[in-house]
């Protein structure tokens, strides 16, 4: 079945029978570890049960892909895919049996796989085909990330840092301008990459890895894995259960207490106060206040290492305003609120709808999302659109909008796709 949504305004005498089916905020999470184990969590990482990773290699990372879907990487080239919220997992053909530790994207459907022995994997359709990078490099890549502007930049073994311009697809050595110590995190926010590593070793650069600026947390701390909270604020995890934050992009840092002992690699946010760290011995942290305190989470007996956290990035499509123009003409405000996109499906398929129903529930006006939002104003996030339909209401009428009436987009939540409102055209 294709996919496709639909938006219907329907008047006040068409009744809205038995409520809204999808109005549950959706805030999945997904980890994964040693010997396949894989997990995941609707209730924003409260809670955990078990899924179908579909191997027995050690999968060392996953990551969103904007669309729903959630891809992860591990031992002897392993890359599995993931399309319904990481209940279970697909086998995709790799380029390479090297181990790959890390992945990073970007909202053009550009992926980049890195792993041992300076193996780079290059993937431009959302990670479902792969070729191997012939910029190979010696070195052990830990980790990888990038910015709009096309920069990505890898770190890894002895202080070892490769930075790519052109969406990752040639590579050069920027070595030699930062510490020499194992560089094992690094993230981007609010224009500065972020790079976090052993021996309390702290970097930034705010000018796409030119120049970086070391901190020193604490030589004791060995950071694994970083994240940013939906207060744009960063959290990088480690050794012995440390977690210490940043709200200035990595200048100054301070300890979170959470009374975990237990070795963390990595940690990831729902954009919406919740947070997850994973780490040894089957460990997963919560947090619902934005990383300020933390509990251990219900989850199944896991006696294995988890790795790898990812929330299940999503696109989130709002009906934010209905009202009348000048001519009595019904008005209809959309938004895509993130963080994720919309697939190009919903336009390429014709079938994403604007219906507007009559009292006598009769079709007065249908149009497509081609009609709709021709520019695919929608696609990213903070898209709006403004469509002036062709339906004119002169008389006071109580009006419903619902977007995706059928729950066929994968979205953060659909509680927002539906408003209700009483209006009239002023007589002029």
């Amino acid at each position: 079945m294709k996919k496709f949504s639909s938006f219907v305004i329907i008047g006040m005498f068409f009744l809205f029978v038995g409520g809204y089916a999808g109005s549950d905020t959706h805030t999945n999470f997904a980890a994964v570890g040693r010997n396949g184990a894989a997990y995941y969590s609707t209730d924003g990482g409260r809670s955990w049960k078990t899924s179908k990773s579909g191997t027995k290699e050690y999968i060392n990372a996953v990551v969103p892909d904007y669309e729903g879907n959630l891809i992860a990487v591990g031992a002897k080239g392993t890359i599995i895919i993931s399309e319904n919220d990481g209940e279970s997992y697909k086998r995709v053909k790799s380029p390479t049996q090297e181990q790959l530790l890390n992945l990073a994207n970007n909202n053009k459907g550009y992926y980049v796989a890195v792993g041992a022995e300076g193996t780079i994997i290059n993937s431009s359709d959302n990670g479902q085909t792969w070729t191997l990078n012939s910029s190979k490099l010696d070195t052990n890549y830990f980790d990888i990330a990038t910015n709009k502007k096309g920069v990505w930049i890898a770190v890894g073994i002895r202080g070892f840092m490769a930075r790519s311009e052109d969406d990752g697809l040639t590579w050069s050595d920027i070595s030699g301008r930062q510490a020499s110590k194992h560089l094992n995190a690094i993230e981007y926010n609010k224009g500065v990459f972020i790079v976090t590593g052993l021996n309390g070793t702290a970097l930034y650069s705010d000018d796409d890895g030119d120049n970086w600026q070391e901190t020193e947390i604490g030589k004791r701390l060995n950071f694994e894995g970083m994240g940013i909270s939906d207060k744009d604020e960063i959290y990088s995890v480690g050794w012995n259960g440390i977690i210490y934050t940043s709200n200035d992009s990595g200048n100054t840092w301070q300890q979170v207490n959470t009374n975990n002992k237990k070795r963390l690699k990595e940690v990831a946010s729902d954009h919406t106060g919740n947070m997850v760290a994973v780490g040894f011995q089957g460990t997963i942290l919560h947090s619902s206040d934005s990383g300020s305190t933390w509990t251990t989470a219900k989850h199944p007996i896991i006696r294995g290492h988890l790795h790898g956290i990812a929330f299940n990035t999503k696109p989130d499509l709002a009906v934010s305003e209905v009202s009348l123009n000048k001519d009595c003409q019904v008005v209809v405000n959309i938004k895509n609120f993130g963080p994720g996109i919309l697939p190009d499906t919903v336009w390429s398929d014709g079938l994403v709808e604007l219906e507007i129903i009559s009292e006598e529930r009769k079709i007065l006006e249908s149009v497509n999302f081609g009609i709709l939002d021709p520019e695919k104003n929608l696609k990213y996030p903070g898209g709006v659109v403004r469509y002036i339909t062709s339906v004119v209401l002169m008389d006071e009428k109580t009006v419903k909008v619902l977007v995706d009436s059928k729950n066929l987009v994968k979205e953060m939540n659909n509680g927002n796709n539906v408003i209700e409102k009483n209006i009239k055209c002023e007589e002029k």
